[in-house]
């Protein structure tokens, strides 16, 4: 008789039985295996690489020890270059109205826009190391020399900032000191409205004019390249007004960006 840790502790069976229901819970699980299988080798040639849009739901497993497959992107603005490692949402469709009136969507996301959404929005800081390698594997080899890392300043007040750890998991990796003060919030900003409700890159580059202020903490002798990574890449306004900051600092030679996703 044999004893399946997944029956009540009083449950036994023959050895026969037990091969045939560990097999048939192989059979009904199968769908579930290959659904949480949405990570893999995150290897990039810098060439987007075709791979299918995994649907997620809240039961979907992650597995935060597997590299991230990616979708490498280039993107350009007032640095010297950057690279998104996937596009955030592969479909959104409209499904009608919830009780409220709110609109509700069925989303499909990429496998690092999943990561990133249950990064922010579900609190999974687990998300954060396989994040960084994707970066570290699939986008530094495409940049020169990087001397530090920093993250894109944050849009909401949050006690752990998710850009700042993937940020700080970064610099780790790649041995290299982690600055999170360069770029500050200016008093401008606390009055300053939301750009996530502008349409327009006019009215981002217009709200975003005296916004955040360039401190010069680095206390060693030379320049160097930096690194600023971010969680997605929209229209840009944002990293290109902290860029055009960073590059006003003589100690930093170049700008270069990383950003988990694009939309």
């Amino acid at each position: 008789m044999l004893r399946d840790p997944e029956l009540p502790h009083n449950a036994r069976m023959t050895a026969s039985t037990y091969a045939f229901h560990r097999s048939n819970c192989t059979r009904q699980n199968r769908h579930r295996i290959q659904a949480r299988d949405s990570f893999g080798d995150g290897r990039n040639s810098g060439r987007e690489a075709q791979h299918t849009p995994t649907r997620y739901n809240a039961r979907t497993f992650i597995r935060p020890y597997q590299p991230v497959k990616v979708r490498l992107r280039q993107i350009s603005g007032a640095f010297s270059d950057g690279y998104a490692l996937d596009k955030h949402t592969a479909s959104s469709v409209f499904i009608g109205h919830n009780e409220w009136g709110h609109k509700q969507y069925d989303t499909t996301r990429t496998p690092a826009g999943e990561a990133v959404f249950q990064l922010k929005y579900r609190g999974d800081f687990e998300q954060v190391k396989p994040l960084a390698k994707a970066v570290v594997r699939n986008i530094v080899p495409h940049l020169p020399k990087i001397g530090l890392v920093m993250p894109a300043p944050a849009s909401t007040a949050r006690q752990r900032q998710p850009v700042h750890e993937v940020a700080s998991a970064i610099a780790k990796r790649m041995e290299v000191p982690l600055f999170d003060t360069l770029i500050e919030k200016s008093a401008v900003a606390a009055n300053a409205g939301s750009l996530k409700n502008m349409n327009t890159r006019q009215e981002k580059d217009e709200a975003l004019k005296g916004r955040y202020l360039l401190k010069k903490t680095i206390a060693t002798n030379g320049s160097w390249n930096v690194l600023v990574v971010d969680d997605l890449y929209h229209t840009g306004a944002t990293m290109d007004a902290v860029c055009r900051l960073l590059a006003q600092y003589d100690k930093i030679s170049s700008v270069y960006v990383a950003a988990l996703t694009w939309r």
